[in-house]
């Protein structure tokens, strides 16, 4: 089954892997074929892996099966992807070295189709603003960011960092006069917590994972 995940800007593709579906191995669960991934795009210099194809165990073969593409990704160690988006988000304390700002929009019944990029400060792009898309960022520096995104009208804000802190921020669209504009709010951490875990409840496990993120 394909999986369809945004991916972050400035990767380079490696290359393709496979993993799995073999019935001569004797450790074939998902953990383990996950691994196994993880292992062979290491090999090639990768550090994310987007999953393109998840088979699950067949009759004649009780092993997973995945395909995947492999990329190199600088700034690795600023991004953090929930592998289980079911479990809470990352629980982190004020004597931790960074914070996590996490990023989402809604199901989105009025505007499904408006998409538009979400930046910090001058350039960097962090997020694709779409219909029930997610990401979790780490923010390892306590300092004041400008957030921000045009499409139509141009919407920012400013969120001072601090370490030991969750942030999240919900995205959505607004009808303007002739397109429709972005809105960025940054919602309260138990409000927020709850609009995130619900974006993905009740899906399978399997089905969750696109990305492998920052490969040891």
């Amino acid at each position: 089954m394909p999986v369809k995940m945004w991916l972050p800007s400035n990767v380079t593709l490696l290359g393709h892997i496979k993993a799995g579906n073999n019935s001569t191995q004797l450790h074939c669960d998902y953990e383990a074929v996950i691994d196994e991934a993880k292992r062979k795009a290491k090999a090639m210099g990768g550090n994310l892996v987007k999953i393109t194809e998840l088979r699950s165990p067949v009759f004649i073969s009780g092993c997973y099966g995945i395909k995947a593409d492999v990329y190199h990704f600088p700034y690795i160690e600023r991004l953090v992807y929930q592998a289980k988006p079911e479990d809470k988000p990352s629980v982190i304390h004020d004597t931790d070295k960074f914070a996590l700002l996490y990023i989402y929009r809604l199901k989105d019944t009025v505007f499904p189709a408006a998409r538009y990029t979400v930046y910090q400060d001058s350039n960097k792009v962090i997020f694709q603003s779409k219909s029930k898309n997610t990401v979790v960022l780490k923010l390892d520096k306590e300092e004041k960011i400008t957030i921000w995104a045009k499409a139509g009208k141009q919407k920012e804000l400013t969120l001072d960092v601090k370490y030991g802190h969750s942030y999240y921020l919900r995205c959505g669209v607004e009808h303007g006069n002739v397109l429709q504009n972005p809105v960025l709010e940054l919602i309260p951490a138990t409000k927020g917590e709850e609009e995130y875990r619900k974006l993905d409840k009740g899906r399978p496990k399997e089905k969750n994972p696109a990305y492998l993120n920052q490969i040891h």
